[in-house]
This record gives C-alpha cells, structure tokens and sequence, in this order.
C-alpha cells in the first residue's frame, strides 16, 4: 500500500512537469503589470496632501515660521548691503588686475598709442550698446532666494576666491581699496577690520544691523587638504600666506551652498523645516552639537526619502520619527559627506551622550506631536482649532424655569406624547 502511494506521487508530478502550462521560465509571484495607483492621501497628480491640509500642526509651523524668519524689509536692507560690497569687491579685483597687467608690459610707442586710440574708441561705441542689454537683463533677474535666515541673524558671510594663494599683503591692499570704490552713499558710515587668523576681514555699515564677513580663499589650496600635507604646505606656501584651515573651510562652504540649492531647495516645506529646527537648535542645549550642515543633510535625506510632498507640519513631524527611531544611535547609521572625496561621516563628531540625549528628545517631542502639544515644541501660544470650538458643547441648552425654587437652571428635556386615547 506504501510503495503505490508513493509510486501515484511520482506519476502526478511527472504529468505536473510535462504540461504545457509549466513550459517555459518560471512565472513571477506578483505580476509588475499592475497599474500603480495614486497616493491614497494626495490629489491625481500627487501635487498636495488632499486629507492632510492646513492641519493644526501645520498653523502652527507656518505661523513660528513667519515670526523667527527675517522680514521682508530687512532682508531687502541686507541684500541692498552685499549688492554693494559686491559691486566694490568686483571694482577692487578689476583695479589689481589692471596694475598688475601695466606692470608686467613695457610702455608702447607713441604710433601705436594712436591706433589703439580709435580701436579703443570704436570699442566703446559697442560697450555702450552691451551695456544696455546687460541693464534691461539685470532687470529682469529674480531677487534673492531667502534660504533659512533668521531675524536673531546679524552675520552674512561671503566667499572671495582669488586666482593665487592669498597672502597678508593682498588683504591690506584690498581693504585699503575697498572704500575708494565703494557706493558713496554708504562710503562715510564704512567700517573694514582684517582678521589675519580667519583669513577674512568684516565690513560694517552704520544704519544696518548686519556684518559682513569676507573670506578669502584658492582652489590651489586644497592640494594641501588633509593628514600628512602640513609639512608640505609650510614648504611650498608662501610665507607671509593666511592660515590654511580658514581657507579649506571656506572652499567647503561653497560646495555645500551649491549641494544645497541642486538638492535641498527644490525640496518643498525644507526651508520652513530648517528654519524651525534652527530655532529649536538655539533653545534648547540638547540640539547644539547639530551644526546647520548636520541638519540639511539630515532633513534632505528624511524628506526626500517619502517621495511626495509633504505640509510643513508632516515634515517635521517625519524628521522627529527619524531620530527617534535610532538612527543616530546605531553605528550603522553613516551620514556621508556629498561634498567630500573621501567617505567622511558628518555625524562622527558627536559623542554617545550627545547622540542619546538627542534621541530622547526627538522621542519626547514626538510625544507632545502625537497629544496635539505641538506648540510646547515651538515655544508659542496653541492656536485653538475652529473644529473642534464648535463641537465643544453638545448638551441640550438650560433655561430658567419660574416653577423651580430660586430659579434653578434645568435641562431641557423632550416631553414624551402621551398615547390619544
């Protein structure tokens, strides 16, 4: 009996393998031709969260987001400020090149003076037509972008990059120009101060509440980035050349201002989030070991993650469930720098107690998100939900019933019809 079960097995399986349904490779278990639908929360066009919009949280993110952002009118002070130290830095550099350029050539003689005279004149008939596009194209140009600046901010920093190594003798020579092709409506209130050891000099105008600050720096210079090359750059650098550290540092913020804006901006609700979580970072003294890098990096990694659009409230309601789940914590969980060649992790500064005590606040503020306390997080007033206010009181309305001793407030109540009889 054993050895013809056995037997009426095989025969089953045979005629199994040799149908023709089982001809050919085998077929996947869930099929890809599957039409994908749309996001159960957002529109057709996945453009916004349709069940999620203008929720409590979010009101209250836009509304701490509008109070510690910088305002119109100052941003627009500070952007008429570096526009002008912009336009005397470019006047500067074109009047070095041009003394050095009469230094380095002998002096023409006079026939040939005469010819580059009318060359020079026709010329100037064709810059006058250049500069009238350029004009009517500057006009048409859109304004600064306000990334994540702050009104508690009073620093902007700028980034000059010179074709040779700088030196201490080309940054008294710059500052020592700067106010001669300034604008001469601020020329008078001017102030320039070298800082030798940060290889940058800071520029003050009275009226505004802003500084300046101006580094300079070389591509050339960071050939002698990293371990084993001091040796080699106090060999080869000039002598009376600015510290080197200042000036890598400064190449570095250049990458990671282009990263940021290929990457980071068109990201939507990722300025609103960083300037949140920048607030966040000045209050509470947990949060200061992650520098502004540390933050981009991370909240650009969390929202890009989701793949759709996110309001303001969920993104930074996402960004606190990523740190809480662990991911600082865990020694797995590497932040490499886009900007650097080798694997640098950005988050290896930040020690286990440091990484702990952040954890442990993402997950209490995920707490107070999750009990509708969001604004303890913020620092500000609750902003009362109009929904929930009409909802508040469903009871039956009281009235003063004259029967009842010392007019006593009674409830309503529905009188039951007696049954006609």
């Amino acid at each position: 009996m054993k050895g013809s079960t056995i037997s009426a097995r095989y025969r089953k399986n045979d005629k199994i393998r040799n149908s023709p349904a089982s001809a050919g490779p085998p077929q996947p278990l869930f099929p890809n031709n599957i039409p994908v639908a749309s996001h159960q929360w957002t529109n057709m066009d996945n453009s916004i969260f349709a069940a999620n919009h203008e929720s409590p949280d979010d009101k209250h993110v836009i509304k701490k987001y509008d109070e510690i952002k910088m305002d119109d009118a100052r941003f627009e002070g500070v952007n008429r400020l570096v526009d002008a130290v912009e336009v005397a830095l470019k006047a500067v550099s074109d009047k070095i090149t041009e003394d050095d350029f009469k230094e380095s050539q002998p002096e023409p003689p006079k026939e040939i003076k005469k010819e580059e005279e009318k060359v020079e004149e026709e010329k100037e008939d064709v810059k006058l037509v250049e500069e009238k596009k350029k004009g009517e194209e500057e006009t048409q140009k859109p304004e600064r972008q306000m990334v994540f600046l702050m009104n508690e901010d009073h620093e902007v920093d700028l980034v000059v990059i010179s074709a040779v190594i700088p030196t201490k003798q080309a940054l008294d020579k710059i500052i020592k120009l700067l106010p001669e092709h300034f604008d001469v409506a601020y020329k008078e209130k001017l102030t320039v101060t070298p800082v030798y050891e940060a290889s940058r000099f800071l520029v003050e105008v009275g009226g505004f509440d802003i500084q300046i600050r101006i580094t300079l720096t070389c591509p050339t210079m960071r050939e002698y980035e990293g371990k084993g090359n001091e040796s080699r750059a106090a060999k080869e650098l000039p002598k009376d050349c600015l510290p080197l550290a200042p000036c890598l540092a400064a190449l570095a913020e250049l990458r990671r201002a282009k990263w940021y804006q290929a990457k980071a901006v068109p990201i939507e609700g990722m300025n609103m989030c960083m300037v949140v979580l920048r607030d966040i970072r000045q209050r509470v003294h947990t949060w200061e070991p992650l520098n502004s890098w540390i933050l981009s990096m991370l909240v650009q990694h969390v929202l890009e993650s989701f793949g759709y659009p996110m309001t303001p409230g969920d993104a930074l309601r996402r960004v606190f469930e990523a740190i809480s789940s662990g991911i600082i914590l865990s020694k797995r969980g590497m932040l490499y720098d886009p900007c650097e060649k080798e694997k640098i992790d950005v988050m290896e500064p930040l020690g286990p107690q440091q990484r702990e005590d952040i954890t442990s606040s993402a997950q209490h503020a995920l707490r107070l998100i999750i009990f509708d306390q969001i604004h303890k997080i913020l620092d500000m007033e609750r902003i009362e939900n109009t929904a929930e206010q009409k909802n508040i009181n469903r009871k039956r309305p009281f009235e003063n019933n004259e029967n009842s001793p010392s007019g006593e407030e009674v409830e309503l109540k529905k009188e039951k019809s007696s049954p006609t009889e």
